[in-house]
C-alpha cells in the first residue's frame, strides 16, 4: 500500500518547490523569450560583497573579479561593505542601477539576515536572482595555543567548569547560530563577543587572552594556525579539510549535529534576463573550474563547487532558509542569548 504524506509535510514540499521555481527564474513564456543584452557588460561592473578585508569571502571575490574582468574585457571592481550582518552590502546592491553591479556573498546574507533583521525592508531572495554557487567555505573551531583544551570535549568540559568565563565569536548568520545551538545542546555556557568580521583584529584579541574560542572560515585562520599562534580543535564540515588533514571533524568527535559550512554565490539584479543569467553562470563556472584558481582557493580552505546552475543554486537557497529559520528565530535579536 502506497504511503500517504501528512498534509503538513505535503504542503511544505509544495511550498519549497514553488519557492525554488520562483528563484530559478520561472516566468511566462513571453518573458522567457526576451533576448538578453548580448553586449553586457559593456562598462565597468561593481562586484558588491559583504566581505571584510582578508576574509575567505574577500579572497574569493577578488579572485573571481580578476578572472571575470579578463573574460569580459571590462573592469570588475570589488566593492567590499562588511559588517552589520551583510546589510550595507545588500542595501548597496538594491540601490545600484540596473546592470551596474553583481552581488557576491555568502548564503547567510541572502537567506538568514532577513529573519535575524525583520526590519529589513526587502527580501534578498526575491530581489537578487541566484546565478551560481561558487565555493564552499570550510570552518573550524580555533583556540589560542595557550588554552589547554585539545578537543571539543575538553573545551566543553572547561566551559562547564567555568560558566560564562570563556568568550567566543563567530561571523553573523549561520555560523553564530550553529555555535549557539552547539553550546545549548551541550549544556555549556560561554559569553559571546561580536566583531565586525573575523579578521586580524579578532585574532589579536585571541592572542591577548581576551577571546578564547572562535568559529571561523579556515581562510582567515590559516596564517595564525600555521604559525602556531592558534590551534584548531575541529573542522565543522562533513569531511576533513585538505589544509588541515590531521584535524578531526566535529562528527568524528561525537557531535554530528554541529555542522557549519558557508556557500559563496553570485547574484544578479531583479530584472536580469534569464538568458543573461545563464550566460553569466557559464562564465562563473569556467572561472571556478580553472585548475590554477581552484588549487589557490583550496590552499586557503575554500572548496570550489562544480556542476551547479541557476536552478540548482535557487533550490539550495530554499533548503538553507528552511534549515536555519528555526534557529534564527530562537537566537535572533530580542531572543534570549
Amino acid at each position: 500500500m502506497q504511503d500517504v504524506l501528512p498534509i503538513a509535510q505535503l504542503r511544505r514540499r509544495i511550498l519549497v518547490a514553488s519557492m525554488a521555481a520562483s528563484l530559478a527564474g520561472a516566468r511566462p513564456v513571453s518573458a522567457q523569450r526576451l533576448a538578453a543584452p548580448a553586449a553586457w557588460p559593456d562598462h565597468r561592473v561593481r562586484l558588491i560583497t559583504p566581505a571584510t578585508p582578508g576574509s575567505s569571502l574577500d579572497i574569493v571575490a577578488r579572485a573571481v573579479a580578476e578572472r571575470l574582468a579578463e573574460r569580459w574585457r571590462q573592469p570588475v571592481i570589488v566593492d567590499g561593505r562588511g559588517g552589520a550582518d551583510g546589510i550595507p552590502a545588500l542595501e548597496a546592491m538594491l540601490a545600484a542601477a540596473t546592470g551596474e553591479a553583481l552581488f557576491l556573498g555568502n548564503h547567510g546574507a541572502i537567506t538568514v539576515t532577513p529573519i535575524l533583521h525583520p526590519q529589513l525592508r526587502f527580501d534578498p531572495m526575491s530581489e537578487f536572482p541566484p546565478i551560481l554557487d561558487l565555493t564552499t567555505d570550510l570552518f573550524a573551531i580555533a583556540v589560542p595555543a595557550a588554552l589547554s583544551a585539545a578537543s571539543l570535549g575538553e573545551l566543553l568540559r572547561e566551559a562547564r567548569e567555568r560558566p560564562g568565563m570563556l568568550h567566543w565569536t563567530a561571523p553573523y548568520g549561520p555560523p553564530q547560530l550553529a555555535m549557539r545551538a552547539f553550546l545549548r545542546d551541550a549544556g555549556a555556557e560561554m559569553t559571546f563577543v561580536g566583531f565586525r568580521g573575523v579578521g586580524s583584529a579578532v585574532i589579536a584579541e585571541m592572542l591577548a587572552g581576551r577571546l578564547q574560542v572562535m568559529l571561523a572560515p579556515l581562510g582567515g585562520l590559516a596564517g595564525a594556525l600555521r604559525d602556531g599562534q592558534l590551534r584548531a580543535l575541529a573542522v565543522t564540515s562533513s569531511t576533513r579539510a585538505a589544509m588541515l588533514p590531521a584535524v578531526p571533524t566535529s562528527t568524528e568527535q561525537g557531535f554530528p549535529a554541529f555542522l557549519q559550512e558557508g556557500i559563496h554565490g553570485l547574484f544578479g539584479w531583479k530584472s536580469m534576463p534569464n538568458e543573461l543569467r545563464h550566460r553569466l553562470a557559464a562564465d562563473a563556472a569556467a572561472v571556478i573550474a580553472d585548475p590554477a584558481l581552484a588549487e589557490r582557493l583550496r590552499s586557503t580552505g575554500v572548496q570550489p563547487r562544480t556542476g551547479g546552475s541557476p536552478a540548482s543554486f535557487a533550490a539550495t537557497l530554499v533548503e538553507q532558509r528552511a534549515l536555519w529559520t528555526e534557529l534564527a528565530r530562537e537566537f535572533g535579536p530580542g531572543s534570549p542569548r
